[in-house]
């Protein structure tokens, strides 16, 4: 068969005939982009390097996103450790020492929050008046509301 090819292939060359270039066409669907086309001429060198990057970028984006799910715990936990350790350090500059104090976490549903704080003004009523600003004494910067407990949010959404 190879022998009846050969002359097939010298017949067609005499006859003035060309083999017409194939072009390959690739469709790569990924799941982080996506579907593209290419179309180029058949070269080994760049379908390899091709391939090479885009296994290679893959395997990183693999490895990211493990390392981000493993780690995730770990600063969630440290961001609330930072929030109760401002609570802690507020209510000592608030109320003094000796440290006498409670806290608590509430997970308030939405719209909630309003009723929630009322209700915590009420039953804390009695701290206000001892910590009452001086009349004519201005907000911090910061503009926040002054309340008769110290209180942080943690948005988590």
């Amino acid at each position: 068969m190879g022998i009846k090819r050969e002359r097939e292939r010298e017949e067609r060359e005499e006859r003035g005939e060309r083999k017409e270039k194939i072009h390959f066409v690739l469709l790569l669907l990924c799941s982080f982009s996506p579907p593209f086309l290419i179309s180029f001429l058949p070269s080994v060198s760049s379908l390899t390097l091709f391939f090479s990057l885009s296994l290679s970028f893959s395997l990183s984006l693999s490895l990211f996103r493990r390392w981000c799910r493993t780690h995730y715990g770990e600063v969630f936990s440290a961001w609330v450790h930072l929030k109760i350790i401002r609570v802690f350090a507020e209510s000592v500059l608030r109320y003094g020492l000796p440290v006498n104090n409670t806290t608590a976490v509430f997970k308030v549903h939405a719209g909630k929050e309003v009723q929630l704080q009322k209700s915590l003004e009420s039953q804390f009523a009695h701290l206000k008046d001892s910590s009452e600003k001086v009349e004519g004494e201005e907000d911090e910067e910061g503009g926040e509301e002054y309340l008769p407990f110290v209180s942080q949010k943690l948005a988590i959404d």
